[in-house]
């Protein structure tokens, strides 16, 4: 039988190298954080109307993304979410549909940036296209991140 690596345990694990590469500790072993909002939605200053963005949260220089998942106490109709920082709207995750059952969680991070340490403090926006919000009910984001720490 033979055996696999991933990108993070070739080299280390595998003995293709001669000095054994470190796995990354924010990685494996790492502290994992969480940034957590909840959007009541019937409140003013929750951005409602399509193509305005709510802040989900303030990610430290470092920390890796594991996920970015969503929950709705109601029907999101045909609006769509993304994820992003201030200048790529959809960094984190391209638009998708939460979809019209609630109590669901959806995820939302792009594979490619899972475990990809943040190069500066950023700011991760949740954005929703196509149709605006309705205008009561709870919409709940969670980013977990690991650090090392």
């Amino acid at each position: 039988m033979a055996d696999g690596y991933g990108n993070n345990r070739t080299g280390a694990s595998d003995g293709t190298l001669p000095v054994p590469v470190k796995i990354p500790g924010a990685v494996n072993g790492g502290r994992v954080a969480s940034f957590y909002e909840k959007f009541d939605l019937s409140k003013a200053n929750v951005q409602k109307v399509a193509t305005n963005r709510n802040l989900v949260g303030e990610v430290p220089v470092g920390h890796r993304l594991l996920s970015i998942k969503v929950r709705s106490s109601v029907s999101l109709t045909t609006s769509q979410l993304k994820f992003g920082d201030g200048s790529d709207d959809d960094k984190f995750g391209v638009a998708a549909a939460y979809g019209t059952t609630a109590e669901v969680e959806k995820e939302y991070l792009l594979v490619a940036q899972q475990g990809e340490p943040l190069t500066a403090d950023t700011k991760i926006w949740m954005t929703h296209t196509t149709a605006d919000l309705p205008g009561a009910g709870l919409v709940t984001v969670e980013v977990r991140t690991s650090a090392r720490g």
